[in-house]
């Protein structure tokens, strides 16, 4: 499974469409086994939900996302989470363990 979560620095990014990068673990078991930062290509969203589904991304964590945003992960076949905050690195510990719960808001910006 690949989890990307959109990130600004080492925290998670508060708003999908203007975070600085991606940052995309590979995870098989539970555990970690790969990651690769992705920059924010600055591409509508609607370019971003098959990119990402072309590097087999499986999860997007984001802070929030917008709704027509969320609509193109979804029709893509992303599983998106929003609610996320803090450190990209607890977020992720946070979804692997259980602990993390998608709020399911989208915000008023749109990307």
């Amino acid at each position: 499974m690949i989890i990307a979560i959109a990130s600004d620095g080492l925290n998670v990014s508060c708003h999908f469409g203007r975070c600085s990068s991606y940052s995309c673990y590979t995870v098989e078991d539970g555990a970690v086994v790969a990651f690769q930062n992705m920059p924010n290509l600055s591409r509508p969203c609607s370019e971003m939900a098959p990119l990402l589904r072309e590097l087999s991304v499986d999860v997007l964590i984001v802070g929030s996302i917008g709704s027509s945003a969320k609509g193109f992960f979804d029709r893509a076949g992303i599983t998106v989470v929003t609610g996320a905050e803090g450190t990209v690195r607890d977020a992720l510990e946070d979804y692997l363990g259980g602990r993390l719960d998608s709020t399911d808001a989208v915000c008023a910006i749109d990307c």
